[in-house]
């Protein structure tokens, strides 16, 4: 098929096939390697192709400098849309493979907190950039952001935003619930005009993610006899780290840092996210890039492990304590085991393990940042919580929306990644590689860009 740039008025040719969903494909563009096309199984619909031409008309280098935004669409010769042309991302990672101590050691394997607190603060300005701009993302998610090892992030999957050209407005149809606002939940979405408040609450997921090891905000041990998951522990404003937890019966998990921890001023911009008076006011990106930036600014270097850098105001490390608790190592590669050879004498290891001094007393029993262990000591019990992010549902899989359908991300050029969801709830910290959390409304396909 015989394809143009509406706008540039010029023939494209499409490349290697780089990865396929739902909606259709992606392809390298062979004359232009700074961008990819997305290229759609089905010509667009009339509504689709308005809200294309808007994003087009509204692309500028902010938008186009922090996100995967269509620059110009696919027609053929007929005048029907095909799909559309936006930058290239190379070399990054979907977000939930930094917050995530397990895949973080694979991903990322020469991060820091440094690094993290650097990315929350770039995800934060992502969003300034949008909502500057008058658009909201909506379906916020552990997966519409990718981050470089350098720390940059781009939002992807950009024709599924709410957009608006200053007359109309072309909502967001998607979402998923763990991390949409509690005034959201259970709300039919087709048609319905989201509002950055509630992309705030979204972006606050995200950014206590990063900080927390992983951790949601409402994921966490429940004193009730029902069951609690965290999506009702959303719409009932259940904060399992706020200053009110014991008051809606939640509690923190084991193995985890107080909301504290991360000082005052970040403690209370999510106290603040997260609460009931969030839902007339949260805090805008701005106010999370200035809290970011402090908090940056003043990590201290732990004296017992060189790669644990921590909150200033603290007497003590707490990741330490994190992983004297769970046994999980939270930052830095994995580490290997040296192989023994074809034969392994037990006895003799035995023997030269006897002939070892002890290594005496800990140096590093200084006062730590409170880390709850679990009930008689040893491994982390599995406390009653609320259901784990990225946990399947009963149904199986993603909800389907009128006209929807599942489609699966492009996690490397010419590979669909494996769908993943963010962090279990409780226990050690890792990866939950099961479906990923229901989107509800309409689904779409073909997300996501080559890195």
């Amino acid at each position: 098929m015989d394809l143009t740039l509406l706008h540039a008025g010029t023939d494209i040719r499409l490349g290697r096939e780089l990865g396929r969903g739902g909606e259709g494909t992606v392809h390298e563009l062979q004359e232009d390697p700074g961008r990819v096309a997305k290229r759609y199984a089905e010509p667009a619909d009339p509504r689709k192709v308005r809200k294309l031409v808007a994003m087009t008309l509204a692309a500028n280098p902010a938008l186009l400098g922090i996100a995967a935004w269509p620059s110009d669409l696919l027609k053929d010769g007929n005048g029907a849309v095909w799909g559309f042309v936006m930058p290239r991302v190379a070399s990054k990672q979907d977000i939930h493979e930094l917050y995530s101590p397990k895949s973080r050691s694979e991903a990322f394997p020469q991060a820091d907190f440094r690094l993290v607190v650097h990315v929350a603060a770039n995800v934060a300005k992502a969003f300034a950039v949008l909502h500057a701009q008058g658009h909201v993302v909506g379906d916020v998610n552990h997966g519409n952001l990718l981050v470089g090892p350098d720390g940059t992030v781009t939002l992807i999957d950009c024709d599924s935003f709410q957009v608006t050209n200053g007359i109309d407005v072309y909502t967001c149809d998607v979402g998923v619930p763990l991390f949409m606002a509690p005034e959201l939940q259970g709300r039919t979405l087709r048609g319905l005009q989201r509002t950055q408040n509630h992309d705030r609450f979204g972006l606050a997921v995200l950014l206590f993610h990063l900080l927390y090891m992983g951790r949601h905000p409402f994921a966490g041990r429940y004193d009730g006899s029902d069951e609690m998951p965290i999506e009702r522990a959303i719409e009932e404003y259940r904060f399992a780290y706020g200053a009110d937890r014991r008051a809606n019966r939640m509690e923190r998990p084991p193995g985890t840092i107080p909301l504290e921890a991360m000082g005052a001023d970040i403690a209370e911009q999510f106290e603040q996210a997260f609460s009931r008076a969030g839902a007339e006011g949260r805090p805008d990106a701005r106010a999370w890039i200035g809290a970011l930036e402090r908090l940056a600014s003043g990590l201290r270097l732990c004296e017992a492990a060189n790669w644990h850098h921590y909150p200033g105001t603290l007497v003590a490390c707490p990741w330490c304590g994190v992983e004297e608790t769970t046994g999980a190592r939270l930052f830095g590669p994995k580490l290997a085991a040296e192989p023994f050879g074809d034969v392994i004498d037990l006895e003799a290891i035995l023997r030269e393990i006897g002939t070892i001094d002890g290594p005496g007393p800990d140096s590093r029993t200084a006062v730590r940042t409170p880390v709850e262990a679990a009930p008689g000591g040893g491994q982390a019990a599995r406390p009653r919580r609320t259901a784990a992010a990225g946990r399947r549902p009963a149904s199986g899989g993603r909800t389907r929306g009128p006209g929807g359908g599942a489609g699966r991300r492009h996690e490397n050029e010419g590979r669909m990644g494996a769908d993943v969801g963010p962090v279990a709830a409780a226990g050690v910290p890792g990866r939950v590689r099961s479906a990923p959390p229901p989107r509800v409304g309409s689904l779409r396909g073909a997300r996501g860009l080559p890195r």
